[in-house]
């Protein structure tokens, strides 16, 4: 009202107006309309007629009319609310799709999906927002259906909510699951290593493991009825469903990789196995309706075969152990565990290609990765008690039974198919001449020939190292095997029973150090009474039994039919393949290691582990060419170390070695696994 005093006193009369064709219903409005029309017209018009005008009362009115359009906007307040919270123009492009004849615009060129996108990459705080940034196809769906009457946009605004929530509920998963990932794999790591963890790391490494924008993701899993294109969506469950099938993904990825490595890597896959399904566990426990593990595992382990009863990872397993492990690794009591063998010619086995790495399968980024990949290098080598430990933990207690069946079907493969044609061949070749002992006074060097000429024809068998004796080791790594898991096993159930034993009634704290010092008892020491509770390396030594039992008919003939020295009893050819394995053929000197480095003590297992099974021991004991030199080195010892050759003086240091061990195998197989004593004849006193 100022500005119009002020306009009054400077012109000092009523200005002539002009009425418009139509006038507007409100005064408000029809002033604005007059202010409008003086301050656009052409320069050169006076106002009013009056030259002597001031510019200074021109911006009074400019002043005034830019002050009314705030009462213009308050008039039609609803209205222009509702074309403020209208988001829809922020979908609709240039030009529209009739006029460019597209049938679909890509996702790129929305700048709602833009908009989102930014939100998820670049700044994560802001993700509570999205579902505000989601009204923009609420609004252009609107508009399209009431103000534009066209379905085709509707439908194309469809397809697009449908594209961008494909890559929303995407995008939020992957960061959920990398989260809870590498959470997982932190706790798999203990305190102080996952600590100093990060200490060793570049900052922008170490920035992404210690932050995760799952903070954030958090907010928008609590929405459960999200209003999109009239649709309630539960965007908790649509996570929850993609989740799943990276958790599938994830699972097979670890299945695939097993398949592509050897049986040395079965910690590392443990490790990696537990480590998806503490994520899935981690992932439950904040509330996503995650599918049960077990349906998981059974879909992802199941998908090779519809003839097959057995998962991939028993049936893996299994081939890892039967093609890889027993022949190409050798046996060493002293560590426990098979090393690789430094043979002449290694059996290659055909596996899958291995999967390239991903990271986010892993261990959830590069520098866990790093981090385990170290301390998988530690048993990456051989094949222990740890390997034994987490192949049961992996097949479960239910394929155990499958997995020794199998074992021992394979021994009586290798056993009818390689050895049986072999030791015929060997048998053959001994010396038929009377066998006797040459007395102790002739001496070391003198024993040592005799015994030689007896084994000549051995010694020259051509195939001897790389057939008989690689046999031979082959079926003989089955025995250490089956201790190792039956070592694992007992300790599995030690546990088992210490879990369990604390939920019993009326269990006091005495009686539970007196049930477990028994149970530690029964499954630590390999006595005879440990064969009454059936552990796993009885029954595995009782079907190894039962495959020998038709052999001897071949192998064990009647001593008082035959001559001891023309016999093909199998002691006789063990007798003497022993005696050859210390000394030095062709295939030590080839190697320039003994027999024990090369071939480990699988072979003494195969040999001992068949003599005692057949019952035989005794008459290898009575006659053990091995078990005499050492007696004539002990009775008649040489003057000096110098004084004897050094093919004896080497075969003697052999025999250091090897006795013992021989020794070791038939006192464990009769404390595990005794055998009936049969009686030859029957004295009554007088």
């Amino acid at each position: 009202m100022n500005s119009i005093s002020a306009f009054r006193s400077q012109s000092g009369s009523k200005p002539p107006v002009k009425c418009p064709k139509v006038i507007p219903n409100s005064r408000l409005e029809a002033i604005c309309y007059l202010l409008f029309k003086i301050l656009s017209r052409p320069k050169k018009r006076k106002i009013f007629g009056d030259s002597g005008f001031q510019p200074s009362g021109e911006k009074a009115i400019a002043d005034l009319y830019k002050f009314l359009q705030w009462y213009l906007r308050l008039i039609h307040y609803d209205s222009n609310l509702e074309d403020i919270a209208d988001l829809g123009d922020l979908w609709y492009r240039e030009f529209y799709l009739e006029i460019t004849k597209c049938l679909q615009f890509e996702i790129e060129s929305s700048l709602a999906w833009n908009l989102i996108d930014h939100i998820l990459v670049h700044s994560p705080s802001m993700t509570e927002l999205i579902p505000h940034v989601l009204e923009i196809y609420n609004n252009a769906s609107r508009r399209a259906l009431t103000s534009l009457n066209q379905k085709f946009l509707f439908d194309e605004i469809s397809s697009e909510v449908n594209l961008a929530f494909d890559q929303l509920t995407y995008k939020l998963a992957i960061s959920c699951f990398t989260y809870f990932k590498q959470n997982a794999s932190l706790l798999q790591l203990e305190a102080e290593y996952s600590s100093k963890l990060v200490d060793v790391q570049s900052d922008e490494e170490s920035y992404h493991l210690q932050h995760s924008n799952y903070i954030y993701v958090s907010q928008l899993l609590e929405h459960r009825d999200l209003r999109v294109l009239g649709c309630a969506i539960n965007l908790n469950q649509l996570i929850a469903e993609r989740i799943n099938q990276i958790l599938a993904k994830n699972l097979d990825y670890v299945i695939s990789l097993f398949e592509s490595t050897s049986v040395t890597s079965v910690i590392e896959f443990e490790l990696l196995f537990e480590n998806v399904k503490l994520c899935h566990k981690l992932m439950v426990e904040a509330g996503l309706p995650l599918e049960p593990w077990e349906d998981i595992l059974f879909r992802v382990d199941m998908d090779h075969s519809f003839s097959s009863t057995r998962g991939r990872i028993v049936l893996h397993t299994l081939y890892s152990l039967v093609t890889d492990l027993l022949p190409n690794y050798t046996f060493s009591s002293t560590f426990n565990r098979f090393s690789k063998a430094q043979v002449l010619e290694e059996r290659n086995v055909p596996r899958n290609p291995r999967p390239s790495v991903n990271h986010m399968f892993l261990y959830g980024n590069r520098t866990l990765y790093t981090a385990f990949n170290q301390i998988y290098e530690l048993t990456s080598q051989f094949f222990g008690y740890q390997h034994a430990k987490s192949i049961l933990s992996l097949i479960g207690k239910q394929n155990i039974h499958f997995l020794i069946c199998e074992l021992v079907d394979n021994m009586h493969l290798i056993l009818s198919n390689s050895i049986k044609p072999y030791i015929s061949e060997v048998a053959h070749g001994l010396s038929s001449d009377k066998m006797n002992m040459p007395q102790p006074h002739y001496g070391v060097d003198a024993t040592y020939e005799y015994f030689r000429a007896k084994v000549k024809n051995i010694v020259n068998y051509p195939v001897l190292g790389t057939r008989v004796f690689q046999h031979l080791r082959e079926w003989g790594n089955f025995i250490p095997l089956f201790q190792l898991l039956d070592s694992a096993l007992s300790q599995l159930d030690v546990t088992s029973y210490a879990h369990s034993i604390l939920f019993q009634k009326n269990l006091s704290k005495n009686s539970l150090c007196a049930s477990l010092s028994r149970s530690v008892q029964i499954y630590s020491t390999p006595s005879i009474d440990s064969t009454k509770h059936y552990s796993l390396l009885h029954l595995a030594v009782h079907l190894i039994h039962e495959t020998i039992q038709p052999y001897k008919l071949i192998w064990k003939q009647d001593q008082y039919s035959t001559s001891p020295d023309t016999s093909l009893e199998f002691y006789r050819v063990w007798n003497a393949l022993l005696f050859v394995f210390s000394l030095n053929v062709s295939i030590n000197e080839f190697c320039n290691k003994s027999s024990l480095e090369i071939f480990g003590e699988g072979f003494l297992w195969a040999g001992s582990s068949i003599t005692y099974l057949l019952g035989q021991h005794s008459l290898l004991r009575a006659g053990n060419f091995s078990q005499y030199m050492s007696y004539v080195a002990q009775v008649m010892p040489p003057p000096s170390s110098d004084s004897l050759t050094r093919d004896s003086a080497l075969f003697l240091f052999r025999l250091k070695k090897i006795n013992p061990l021989c020794h070791r195998i038939f006192s464990f197989l009769q404390s595990i696994y005794p055998l009936p004593i049969h009686t030859n004849a029957q004295l009554n006193p007088i």
